[in-house]
């Protein structure tokens, strides 16, 4: 917990309440963080509505199958949709379908919650371009092209040049290495397409969880910022998905965003004891300083496990910086960011500023 003298204090909560504030990955189903969202000021979230994998399967051999199977992902997404969209519908004075930066702004000014309806993963379109505008018509704003693991659209970041750099990953059943002499994969020609439908529709490229190359090529060809949304540095949290000071760099020079990842792994490298708020701000400083104070969002990646499903699945263990477990602990953030000295200007855009730049700059 961070605790400010009285001046600083009124200062943190002011600027905590005129902010927008954006979070750009979370798994769990509004409306049961609603209560959370609204303690911390929460201005909109991106609600992942699907994941190229069983996150909650009961087994993890079935977890690991899932992650195999090519079909019946559209079906399952598109349940997803219709219980989150008739959730928003069904909450009006709290929630707000997001489809453009402007629903941001409202749901700012309204008093509501906006929820942009995201994909952790391409697996929905089962490869057709048809389906992609399909969802973007249900309103699917960000997409990554994969999670993790390789699929229609891209290799994924467990395509590796050696085992050695898989850093301790949770599913390493499926780490593959290249053969000697060939190179890791990157973008299938259908992913290269897919990215340009996304930026003629107006659906943020994530570039989380891509292999290397295909991460590289992905923020080369897309005619729009790009987003990286729930990641740290690799040098301070050394995990398979942390980003290099190049991917950093070349994140920035696109005009992207990076959502700061909120888990003890990604932010330390280790798993226990959970991560201090000292830490989290460590990576907040770094990235800043590798890409600049406009690279910089909020990506926690809260998950809803109800009944531990997803912890048994992963094996390893998986915890959140203490003052920082849910949306409601928000203002913590705000605080530790007027503890560690930055302007009014530059935790507004760490807070949300950016995002929403980046919704401006992609989404029509």
């Amino acid at each position: 917990m961070v605790r400010l003298a009285s001046p600083q204090e009124d200062r943190a909560r002011s600027l905590h309440h005129e902010a927008i504030i954006i979070t750009c990955h979370d798994h769990i189903p509004t409306p049961v963080d609603l209560p959370e969202l609204q303690a911390g000021g929460i201005t909109a979230k991106f609600a992942l509505m699907g994941a190229d994998a069983w996150l909650d399967a009961p087994s993890r051999d079935e977890f690991l199958a899932s992650i195999q199977e090519y079909h019946g992902w559209c079906k399952k997404t598109l349940l997803s949709f219709e219980r989150m969209l008739t959730a928003i519908e069904g909450l009006p004075a709290d929630l707000l379908q997001v489809r453009s930066a402007a629903d941001v702004l409202r749901a700012k000014r309204e008093g509501r919650v906006g929820i942009l309806l995201g994909s952790e993963g391409g697996k929905l379109i089962e490869g057709r371009l048809e389906l992609l505008r399909v969802f973007h018509r249900l309103g699917l704003r960000q997409m990554q092209l994969t999670w993790a693991y390789t699929n229609q659209l891209s290799a994924g970041e467990t395509e590796l040049d050696s085992l050695g750099a898989c850093d301790g990953y949770f599913f390493s059943e499926h780490l593959q290495t290249a053969a000697r002499g060939e190179k890791v994969r990157g973008l299938t020609d259908l992913g290269r397409q897919v990215i340009a439908e996304m930026n003629r529709l107006g659906v943020i490229v994530d570039l989380c969880h891509l292999s290397r190359p295909a991460m590289r090529e992905a923020v080369a060809i897309s005619q729009k910022p790009v987003l990286a949304g729930h990641t740290t540095a690799k040098a301070l949290g050394h995990r398979l998905p942390s980003l290099t000071d190049e991917e950093i760099r070349a994140i920035a020079d696109k005009g992207g965003v990076i959502g700061l990842h909120f888990m003890t792994h990604m932010l330390t490298g280790r798993l226990e004891p959970p991560a201090t708020m000292d830490e989290v701000m460590a990576q907040i400083d770094y990235i800043i300083k590798i890409g600049g104070v406009d690279i910089l969002g909020l990506g926690p990646d809260y998950f809803y496990d109800p009944d531990g499903s997803f912890r048994r699945n992963s094996v390893q263990q998986v915890s959140l910086p203490a003052g920082l477990e849910d949306s409601g602990k928000m203002l913590n953030l705000t605080r530790a960011l007027v503890e560690h000295g930055y302007s009014d200007n530059e935790i507004h855009k760490i807070l949300g500023g950016n995002l929403l730049r980046l919704l401006k700059d992609v989404i029509h």
